[in-house]
This record gives structure tokens, C-alpha cells and sequence, in this order.
């Protein structure tokens, strides 16, 4: 049989549609699986407003909100949450496509929470790369909506997933959904684990080895490539660099904000500084094939991307060695960058290596103490204790009867005894071994009936009722 080729199935894709572009087309399904996210489900304690609205748009996700039903919310934290799912929804819906409520949200800044955004770009390049057989590209382009940390060792730049690497961050409720395991071993991507990848990849637990000119560094550029072609019909060539020489950066685009920083201090003149230097990990050549796509200022000339990484995504081991590229950075605005010759710069440039980390920066400042913790789980109940000793004997309780009273009490209990539920189902008294005389038969219903025992009055003919002498009806033995 063979393996499945799909993959990234907590994207959601396949709840969407294509169209005849071949453009994810939004629809109810999709719209639906925001509604299974933990920070839309109404808990238990929901108000009546935020359940009715969590049902309602189940039956019908592209219904029109008002602003009053998200106001009756009582809770701020899930009315904000609201907020932001129905503007998210209204602006998928009004572009129709995904690809189209990506580009609006790029061309004009739209601010929309990373979550949702992280989604929306790996649903996007889940359909764009469905053809794609080559699983370092799938990988690499894990890179575009997944946070990595990367590690120096032995001459090579690793991506690792960071919150796969962390061991720790919420679960995406289509995984749990989906039934998908969690892990937290991490393999190396190579020929010997590549065919492992599809099964695994909502894992995210396979690392990317980035070096210049290695298969990973390769793949990112074929990413790059695929992206533009599907999002702006634009065909390029880029080609990731291992050396620069003599080349004006006039143009470029950082794939990040600290590589457009770090490209702006360049075209600017300015020193970089050490982190500066450590950041830069990548250099690519972008080449448009038809010039008619390049402006007219950019036309003939190349584009250079910038890859860098924040201090913070760095996980440097004591063995680290350069491996990445070295050249020569200008101290005044507009010229060349260039390679060094045997190691060392001409005079009015800097060496910099793509790669390099820097020096250990000062500690920073102790933090705010944390918030007290959640009350422990309660405890087991303990081993019931040892009996204590007896206690010592009590005085003789008073008692209102005297001896011969209390003699003749025990003698008419042994005869009695009580019933629950006897004759009918009530409460009844029995009598046995002895003649029982009622003095008044008036009692009070059911509750004050006698009931003789037979064995005790089988031996005696039944008494026959008469009037006493005064007038009440009774029972005696004749």
C-alpha cells in the first residue's frame, strides 16, 4: 500500500475548496473550525449571550453580527476574543479566497493576532506546495508560519521548531481533533529520515540543517520561488549565496524585520555591531526572469535577500565553528559589499560573517517575581488512626423510677416488642404472652390500633365487646 502523501492536515485544508484559479476558495466548514478553538468554546459558566452566539454561528458562520450581541458578552476577555473572530471572518468572506485576504492584509498593514495568521499562511502554502515532492522544500517552508530556533555546531546552521524544541505550548485543537500524537523527539531531516516526514509533520519535530549551500539553504530559496509565482504571478530565480564579491547592494529585502534592520544599517553606511553580525545567517540572489516585471529603476540589476535571526532564537554550543559566509561590509553609503582576500579586509570595510555569533552580551535584569501559583490537587486521605485507650468509668446516671417501678417496667418490656411496618404496613405494637385491656377505643385512627398476637390467644375464647360504664366501647376478656 502506498503512504499517504498529505500532510499538514491542522491546517485545515481540507475544508476548503479550490477555484479556478486555483485559489483556496473560503468555506462554511472553515469558518466553522474557528468555532472548535479553545478561546471561542463557551465554558460552562458562559453567559446566555456568548452561548447563543457560539450556536448561532455554528448553524450559520457567515451570519451578520451586530456589535450589541458581542456587547452582551459579560466577559471581557471572551468579548474580545469575539471581536476579533468576527472581523477576522467578515474579512475572509469579503475577499472570498485566501490568498486574497492574504494580500489585503500585507498591501495595507491589516493587524490580525500571529495565531491567525500562522494558520492562514500555512493553509495557503499547504495548497501551493501539494504537488511537491521534495520534502526539504516542505520543510523549509515550515519556516514561514512556525517560529524556529536555530543552533551552531560543528560548522552547520540548524533549524529547530522552537516550541518543539521548548517542549511545551498548547496543542491546535484540529490536532487534538484529529487524534494526532504529540512528541517531542527531534530528528534530523536527511535521506535517511525524509521519508518519514509526511506522516509526522504536524509534529514539527524535524530539524533543517541551513548551511550555506546545503539542501536546506537550497529549498528556502525554491520556497521563495513557488510563493511569488502563486501570490503575485511573478517568475524568479533565487539562488542562495555562499560567497559575495564585488556586488553593490543597492537592492535588497530582509525575509525578516532584524534582516531588513540589518540591511538598512548596510545601505546606509552604517557599522554593524557585533549581534548585527551574528544575525545574518542566509544571502540570496533574487533574479526576475521577465525584466518586464521590475520597475523601471530596478530593471537589469539583481535583488539580494537578507536571512537573520534575533538573539533570542539562538542556541550556540561551545563547539562552534564559522561555516558561513564572510565579506566585506562598506563604511560609506552606496558602495560595494566584497569578499575578503586571505582572510582580512581592504581599508574602509569591515570583515562580517554570515553566521558568526556574537560575543555574550551582560546579564539583563532580574525579573518581577512571578504570580503565586494555582492551590495543589488535595492530598489522600491518611491511614485511619489506632483505637485511643478507654476512658475511665462514669457515675451512675439518675434515674426518676424507683427500684420497684424499674422491676415492673422490665417485666412488661419483655412482652412488648415494635414493628416498622406490620399489620397494613404500619407501625404496630405487639403484645406477647399476656391479656391486653384498652380502656377507651376513641384512639386516634389507624396509629392506635392493638394488634394481638394470635399464638397468644388461641387458647382463650375471643373477647366479646360490651359498654362499660361509661358508655365507650372497649375490649376485655370475659
Amino acid at each position: 500500500m502506498r503512504a499517504s502523501r498529505d500532510f499538514w492536515l491542522s491546517c485545515g485544508h481540507h475544508l476548503l475548496d479550490r477555484d479556478a484559479a486555483g485559489k483556496l476558495a473560503v468555506t462554511d466548514e472553515f469558518l466553522k473550525a474557528y468555532l472548535a478553538r479553545p478561546e471561542l468554546v463557551p465554558p460552562p459558566e458562559a453567559c446566555f449571550a456568548e452561548r447563543q452566539l457560539h450556536e448561532v454561528m455554528l448553524g450559520d458562520p457567515r451570519r451578520p453580527v451586530s456589535h450589541l450581541q458581542v456587547a452582551a458578552i459579560t466577559d471581557p476577555d471572551a468579548r474580545e476574543n469575539w471581536e476579533m473572530m468576527i472581523a477576522w471572518r467578515d474579512h475572509l468572506v469579503k475577499y472570498r479566497t485566501l490568498e486574497g485576504a492574504y494580500l489585503e492584509i500585507i498591501r495595507r498593514n491589516v493587524r490580525f493576532p500571529h495565531v491567525l495568521m500562522a494558520q492562514l499562511v500555512q493553509a495557503i502554502l499547504r495548497n501551493m506546495l501539494d504537488d511537491c515532492e521534495d520534502v526539504f522544500v516542505l520543510r523549509a517552508a515550515e519556516m514561514f508560519f512556525r517560529p524556529q530556533k536555530l543552533t551552531f555546531q560543528e560548522g552547520s546552521i540548524t533549524a529547530i521548531d522552537e516550541e518543539t524544541d521548548s517542549l511545551a505550548g498548547p496543542r491546535s485543537p484540529l490536532n487534538a481533533l484529529l487524534g494526532l500524537p504529540a512528541t517531542t523527539a527531534v530528528d534530523m531531516l536527511d535521506d535517511k529520515t525524509a521519508g518519514s516526514y509526511r506522516e509526522r509533520s504536524d509534529r514539527f519535530d524535524m530539524a533543517l540543517d541551513l548551511s550555506a549551500g546545503g539542501r536546506g539553504s537550497i529549498a528556502l530559496g525554491e520556497v521563495i520561488t513557488l510563493w511569488l509565482a502563486h501570490l503575485l504571478a511573478i517568475d524568479v530565480a533565487v539562488e542562495p549565496l555562499t560567497e559575495l564579491r564585488n556586488a553593490p547592494l543597492s537592492w535588497y529585502v530582509g525575509l525578516d524585520s532584524e534582516a531588513t534592520r540589518i540591511g538598512d544599517a548596510i545601505w546606509n553606511g552604517s557599522d554593524l555591531d557585533d549581534a548585527m553580525r551574528a544575525g545574518l545567517i542566509g544571502l540570496y540572489r533574487l533574479t526576475f526572469r521577465n525584466p518586464a516585471d521590475m520597475i523601471e529603476k530596478v530593471r537589469g540589476e539583481p535583488v539580494y535577500l537578507l536571512a537573520a535571526m534575533m538573539a533570542s532564537a539562538v542556541s550556540a554550543s561551545t563547539a562552534i565553528a564559522s561555516g558561513g559566509v564572510k565579506v566585506c561590509v562598506p563604511a560609506k553609503e552606496g558602495k560595494p559589499i566584497v569578499t575578503p582576500k586571505a582572510g582580512a579586509c581592504r581599508p574602509g570595510y569591515t570583515l562580517a560573517e554570515l553566521g558568526a555569533v556574537g560575543p555574550q552580551g551582560p546579564a539583563g535584569k532580574e525579573g518581577p517575581e512571578g504570580r503565586q501559583g494555582a492551590t495543589g490537587v488535595t492530598g489522600a486521605t491518611g491511614l485511619q488512626g489506632a483505637d485511643g485507650a478507654p476512658g475511665p468509668e462514669g457515675p451512675e446516671g439518675n434515674n426518676a423510677l424507683t427500684t420497684a417501678e424499674l422491676e415492673t417496667l422490665r417485666a412488661i418490656l419483655a412482652h412488648v416488642s415494635y414493628v416498622a411496618a406490620g399489620v397494613g404496613g404500619k407501625p404496630t405494637v405487639v403484645f406477647s404472652g399476656v391479656n391486653v385491656q384498652v380502656e377507651s377505643g376513641a384512639g386516634h385512627g389507624d396509629q392506635a390500633r392493638v394488634h394481638l398476637a394470635r399464638h397468644d390467644v388461641r387458647q382463650s375464647r375471643l373477647p366479646q365487646p360490651r359498654r362499660s360504664e361509661q358508655g365507650r366501647p372497649g375490649l376485655t376478656q370475659s
